[in-house]
């Protein structure tokens, strides 16, 4: 992840922008109109998670990480909080993982007893006849 851009930009005016230009562009602006209005905004990570193989395409952006200081030189303290958020982030969605893990193994043994059961009644079934 980069603080800009990994695509090479657009030309001129009439070549249209690509998708991760356009959302690194607007990530910007957004973010910047909010270290103005927020004082006690240090930092801001976006992460791009784009659908099937995109992501793992070397020329495309995968986020985009800004300082209210300016990107030329993060601070070490800003440094390291955007890592522990990001890092409160990530153990966010791995709890969210664990659970939807939980869940489906759940699932998963519910639906194997009841195959079981129905195997169970057809080869009753197939006795009996």
């Amino acid at each position: 992840m980069s603080t800009t851009s990994t695509t090479t930009p657009a030309s001129d005016d009439n070549d249209p922008l690509m998708f991760d230009e356009a959302l690194t562009i607007a990530f910007r602006s957004t973010c910047n109109a909010m270290f103005l209005k927020v004082p006690e905004l240090r930092s801001v990570v976006v992460v791009y998670d784009y659908y099937r193989n995109l992501n793992d395409a070397p020329n495309i952006s995968k986020g985009l990480w800004l300082s209210a200081e300016g990107n030329e030189h993060k601070t070490p303290d800003s440094m390291s909080g955007s890592m522990g958020a990001l890092l409160q982030s990530a153990a966010h969605i791995l709890d969210e993982n664990f659970q939807m893990h939980a869940m489906l193994q759940q699932q998963l043994t519910e639906v194997s007893k009841e195959l079981l059961e129905k195997k169970n009644e057809l080869e009753a079934l197939k006795k009996g006849n």
